[in-house]
């Protein structure tokens, strides 16, 4: 591919098949960066609290932002 200039495809089997490799590496290319890129976002996406019952020991709001009911604290 990086000489392809050069080269010069005459017959239309060829053609075909430099299409075909070009779309096998574009696909190729679009699955790792996919993939890179959802491995590194999920690594970030691990939670810090497990589970409600942590977020009541803490004294955290759960469901509501404070203020926005008419709920005395």
């Amino acid at each position: 591919m990086v000489f392809s200039q050069r080269e010069r495809v005459i017959s239309n089997l060829g053609r075909f098949v430099v299409i075909v490799w070009y779309f096998v590496v574009l696909i190729l290319t679009q699955s790792y960066t996919a993939s890179l890129t959802s491995h590194l976002t999920v690594q970030q996406l691990k939670p810090t609290i497990t589970g409600v019952h942590e977020l009541i020991n803490r004294g955290e709001n759960v469901g509501y932002q404070k203020g926005s009911l008419f709920l005395e604290s």
